[in-house]
């Protein structure tokens, strides 16, 4: 088991260098979900512009 893993060292690093930038996108997502900024673009002409977590009323104001 040890001998495998000393052969493989170089492999399981660069692994685990991946899976942590994968959960600190994944956290990164999770954050900005609950601040509410769910995208990077305008409302104008976005399919999901009713669904989105922050809605302004008619004068402009959040509601």
């Amino acid at each position: 088991m040890i001998g495998w893993l000393y052969e493989n060292i170089a492999t399981i690093a660069v692994c685990a260098v991946i899976a942590l930038f994968a959960v600190f996108a994944v956290i990164s997502v999770i954050k900005n979900r609950r601040k509410g900024k769910t995208c990077s673009c305008g409302c104008e002409g976005c399919v999901y512009s009713g669904s989105c977590a922050e809605k302004k009323d008619e004068n402009g104001g959040k509601t």
